[in-house]
């Protein structure tokens, strides 16, 4: 099983000028802080502690779209999709004996309620063989909590849905990532951050 980001999120979870605040670089309403010097930084710092507490809770906390990939069907048990929380199956393929990409129609496939769904074939379709790769069968989805808006249009209606706890993880992250301070300091905010995306993590096999 393999997954990667096909489509990255189009805003992050938290903005740059909460990063000032977290930072005690000054009030963002106040200054042009993409003049600030470390205004790049932030900005990859940002993406970095994100993704970082997504490894950790083993979530999708901004709408992004996946791809995962798996070498057969495991039509009995259904296949996982990783990342929850599930927005929307886009597409489920594989490659034949031929290699050549197929699509299973969507009357073919379900998807479960569990906190990580399962996508499921119905029992009237037969699986197809195979070619013999490790990615012979790929699921694309989009992950991420849901944003507000219809549709949305800014980085804070994108994060709406993105539970507190998990923006102050994403915060304390770049604090990590930023700031020069003491082994104690670090520890004390390192605990913080796995205080707060304890009970988000998703244990799953």
């Amino acid at each position: 099983m393999n997954i990667e980001v096909i489509g990255p999120p189009l805003f992050e979870p938290v903005s740059v000028g909460d990063a000032f605040l977290q930072l005690r670089l000054g009030d963002p309403k106040s200054e042009d802080i993409e003049a600030h010097p470390f205004y790049s930084q932030i900005v990859r710092n940002i993406t970095t502690a994100r993704q970082q507490v997504e490894q950790m809770t083993r979530r999708a906390l901004v709408p992004q779209t996946l791809r995962i990939s798996h070498p057969g069907f495991a039509c009995g048990c259904g296949l996982e999709l990783r990342r929850p929380p599930l927005r929307e199956v886009l597409s489920v393929q594989y490659r034949d004996e031929a290699n050549a990409l197929q699509t299973v129609e969507m009357e073919n496939w379900f998807v479960t309620d569990d906190l990580v769904p399962r996508l499921r074939f119905v029992d009237s379709w037969s699986a197809p063989a195979l070619f013999a790769r490790r990615d012979a069968v790929r699921i694309e989805y989009i992950a991420g909590y849901a944003p507000d808006g219809s549709p949305p249009a800014d980085q804070e209606q994108w994060a709406a849905g993105v539970p507190a706890a998990l923006k102050d993880a994403v915060l304390i992250g770049v604090e990590l990532l930023q700031g020069a301070m003491s082994p104690a300091d670090r520890e004390l905010l390192e605990q913080a951050r796995e205080n707060l995306v304890c009970s988000y993590r998703i244990h799953s096999r």
